[in-house]
């Protein structure tokens, strides 16, 4: 039966990528139809009845499919998931999240952490030395060095990629904390009603379009933070102490990828202790777990505030500086109320709609061992906490922004499956299957239908960074000034030219600028993006004879286009 799950998971997999081939060694494998992989598939199937026993066919082959089907699914799931990834996604450097990120992986794996500041002698007067940091960057207090904006959970595990596989290995964390992601929602689901409603999870996971959105474009915090808090729920939801330490390990991972969810940790921590605290008979082993889980989240919160003091002077300040009246205010509540319910109903409709349902399936207990409610409740109470951290926070017109709420989607999906399965109980037994398969395969399309109107795994916009800053070196000389607003990091990650920031600059003093940088003996670029053309020329029109962009440009590339200053007729 494996065998049948693996074939079909190739056949899949050929379908989707469109086939492959990987070497090992001498030895090529490579598969370009899903015919033979259906072949094999229809094979192993008939192997399967024809090797058990006679007389017992039909009673061991569905014992061997509730034993090996949930968990083929979700591992079917989960590959997909990377391979979508590794394929199609972008890996590239874009604005200022992945620049800051990815270069900020090359810091800790260099062991470089505080880049000296350039540029200091070219810096025009009356240019604000802001004007020298790349989008995702700051200075240190004494402003003779670079530190980053970010936190540094996720440029600490590329980090590792990094030294083990060079710097195009970085891209390759999204894609397998997605996948680690999808097989610890099988986990979690399993825990609330069984293997199926895991395999449930998992597949409304792996279709959802904000994660497919956040996979194959340039790399972001929010899917690793997804992942680690579905690990550290998964280990929550069982009773060993090595569960504990998993647990605390995994929030520590979380926090260090996204410090903002912070209070999150009080979910499992609470849990624990109310645990320790009403458990008679294994006491001493609720408070061992307990202590495991504060010993394995603990160092991580310690690094935080040891890099929040090395990078910004205390370790309570972080790269965001005042987060209070600026990112989150009290009028966003009810913008952000209305955003997300808007985007929540038109892409996951129906997962939702059925996690809603779950006051009333699950409002009353079955039994005081009803494990699965308790589960569902701590769910519950996790995908709140992590709607309210956000629903204060800048409100956002595009629908992607719902990747803020990642953290809590794969709690969302078990709430969801297990409310289908606890719902169908109460139906008649000859019926549930179909009652179950109907609102499970409605939901599917629904995600794969709404992914495809949200173009969420097309990734093409994406690359024109990587695409002009490669071309960079051949266009512009190593003694070169280039002045830029989103593409500023990337210019210096692809190109190691010396980007200054154009929306720093008062728009009476760009000419000046320009010239003192000229007379220094550089040559000047200007390189705009397509995103940012009306807010350029809107800026310095009638301050600077730069703002027509009206000359020939020296190189483009769809979406972006580098001006040779020194050659303005």
């Amino acid at each position: 039966m494996w065998l049948t799950w693996l074939a079909l998971a190739a056949a899949v997999m050929v379908r989707v990528t469109g086939g492959f081939a990987v070497a090992l060694g001498a030895l090529r494998i490579s598969s370009r139809s899903a015919r033979n992989p259906l072949l094999l598939a229809s094979f192993f199937l008939v192997a399967t009845w024809a090797l058990a026993p006679a007389g017992r066919r039909g009673r061991e082959l569905r014992a061997a499919w509730q034993e090996v089907s949930p968990a083929a699914v979700a591992g079917l799931a989960a590959a997909l998931l990377v391979v979508i990834g590794l394929l199609k996604g972008a890996h590239v450097v874009a604005a200022s999240d992945s620049y800051g990120y990815v270069s900020q992986a090359h810091m800790w794996a260099t062991g470089n952490l505080r880049p000296p500041a350039r540029g200091y002698d070219l810096l025009p007067p009356g240019v604000p030395s802001e004007a020298l940091l790349p989008l995702g960057y700051l200075f240190t207090p004494d402003r003779k060095a670079l530190v980053p904006m970010y936190s540094p959970g996720l440029p600490m595990q590329m980090a590792l990629f990094e030294r083990l596989g060079g710097s195009d290995a970085v891209f390759y964390v999204m894609p397998l904390l997605a996948g680690l992601a999808v097989w610890a929602t099988y986990a979690l689901g399993s825990r609330a009603g069984g293997r199926w409603v895991g395999a449930v999870a998992a597949a409304l996971l792996a279709v959802s379009p904000a994660l497919l959105f956040q996979l194959v474009h340039a790399p972001m915090s929010d899917v690793p933070a997804a992942a680690w808090w579905t690990v550290a729920l998964a280990a929550l939801v069982r009773a060993s102490p090595s569960a504990a330490l998993l647990c605390g390990v995994a929030t520590g991972l979380a926090i260090l990828t996204r410090p903002n969810l912070v209070l999150l940790a009080v979910i499992p921590a609470a849990s624990l202790l109310w645990s320790a605290l009403r458990v008679s008979g294994a006491r001493a082993v609720a408070w061992q777990r307990l202590a495991l889980f504060v010993a394995g989240s603990i160092p991580a919160c310690a690094i935080v505030a040891a890099m929040n003091a090395y990078w910004y002077g205390s370790p309570l300040m972080s790269g965001y500086g005042s987060l209070a009246g600026t990112y989150y205010q009290w009028a966003h509540f009810w913008p952000n109320v209305e955003r997300y319910a808007g985007r929540m109903l038109d892409t996951e409709g129906p997962v939702a709609a059925v996690a809603v349902l779950a006051l009333i399936v699950f409002g009353r207990a079955n039994g005081p061992a009803d494990g699965a409610r308790r589960v569902v409740t701590t769910l519950s109470i996790f995908i709140v906490t992590v709607w309210l951290t956000y629903a204060f926070y800048l409100p956002f017109d595009e629908w992607w922004s719902l990747r803020f709420l990642l953290p809590a989607f794969p709690a969302l999906c078990v709430v969801a499956s297990a409310t289908i399965f606890r719902g169908a109980a109460s139906l008649p037994p000859q019926s549930r299957a179909a009652a179950i398969g109907a609102v499970v395969a409605f939901a599917l399309w629904w995600s794969v239908d709404s992914a495809r109107r949200h173009t969420a795994t097309e990734s093409s916009e994406d690359l024109r960074f990587a695409a002009i800053g490669r071309a960079l070196p051949q266009a512009v000389p190593p003694r070169s000034v280039v002045f830029a607003f989103l593409h500023s990091g990337s210019v210096r990650y692809y190109a190691d030219r010396l980007t200054m920031r154009w929306d720093l600059i008062e728009p009476s003093r760009l000419d000046a600028a320009v010239a003192a940088i000229q007379q220094r003996g550089y040559a000047t670029f200007l390189l705009i993006d397509i995103n940012e053309e009306e807010a350029f020329r809107a800026r310095f029109a009638g301050a600077s004879r730069l703002a027509s962009l009206d000359w020939a440009p020296r190189l483009t590339v769809p979406g972006a286009a580098l001006y040779a200053v020194n050659q303005l007729p």
